[in-house]
């Protein structure tokens, strides 16, 4: 089941009292030898301590008055979701907030996004317009935990106003296709502008834990099979010299290590996904799958 896009986080500071917070960042005055204040975040909730409000206050030039800047504001569903993320402008001769961006959610009943969509404030019609939206097809019955995808795969790029726009998406399950819908400006209406389908390969079954023999005198072992952050290769035999290869999905050698017996190598840089190895033990070659988790 999905998760969806939830409160996020990383907007929660230290409590103080009740669910009104406030996050005061500084910057270093290296001339005068002093801290001075650059703005500060504060944050509003719920009656269930969900964020439903996020304002950055900046001081003015004289440091003697705080000065509204930007606002977020978030609406959620009755799952708790978020449906609504808006952001304003502080408009200081009106001293109001004014709209600029609305990104609306929806979901479906797993609670996986599988629609998107981005509006801007009109000021003069005082309306919300629409920019573009995303919508997803999803299998609900495969995991994306179950999925080998490749690196950044939750973001979509979007060209909007000769500028690119990186969309982050939340799915659980596996996508289908995802398609991006523009607005036609004579019409006002959405049009299709270009549609993504995914294809996967067949399923790759993982030997966990390899333990196999090189030749009737030589048993290697390469631990563990999905890799965490180490793994370990043992060479039970004698042997003069053995090295380790591994490579990427698109063949690129990304690893040639020198082995030594019953010794752990760090996999800890290495991306998560599916890998082809290559173990030479005084020429002679062993080679297969490893998966990083």
């Amino acid at each position: 089941m999905g998760t969806g896009l939830k409160a996020p986080e990383t907007h929660r500071p230290m409590t103080l009292t009740g669910n009104e917070n406030r996050n005061i960042s500084y910057s270093w005055d290296s001339e005068n030898n002093k801290w001075d204040t650059s703005y500060f975040h504060e944050y509003k909730y719920d009656s269930t301590n969900k964020l439903i409000e996020v304002i950055v206050y900046s001081p003015t030039y004289k440091m003697d008055e705080w000065v509204p800047g930007d606002k977020l504001e978030y609406k959620y569903d009755a799952n708790g979701l978020i449906t609504e993320i808006i952001s304003y402008w502080y408009d200081d001769d009106k001293e109001i907030f004014i709209g600029n961006a609305k990104h609306a959610y929806n979901y479906d009943i797993a609670n996986n996004v599988i629609q998107f969509n981005s509006s801007k404030w009109d000021e003069e019609e005082e309306v919300w317009v629409d920019l573009y939206k995303i919508v997803y097809t999803l299998d609900n019955k495969i995991s994306s935990n179950d999925l080998i995808n490749p690196a950044d795969f939750d973001e979509v790029d979007v060209f909007e106003m000769n500028r690119e726009l990186h969309i982050e998406f939340d799915v659980d399950v596996k996508i289908l296709d995802y398609s991006v819908y523009a607005i036609d400006e004579k019409s006002e209406e959405f049009f299709l502008w270009e549609k993504h389908t995914l294809y996967y390969s067949e399923e790759i079954t993982v030997i966990e834990n390899s333990n196999e023999n090189i030749d009737n005198n030589t048993t290697i072992k390469i631990l563990p099979n999905p890799i965490d952050e180490y793994i370990s290769i043992t060479i039970n035999g004698d042997y003069n010299s053995a090295t380790f290869e591994l490579f990427n999905a698109q063949g690129v050698k990304i690893k040639n290590i020198e082995v030594s017996n019953s010794q752990t190598y760090s996999m800890s840089d290495i991306q998560t996904g599916l890998y082809s190895y290559k173990l030479n033990v005084d020429g002679k070659i062993k080679s297969g799958k490893l998966q990083k988790r």
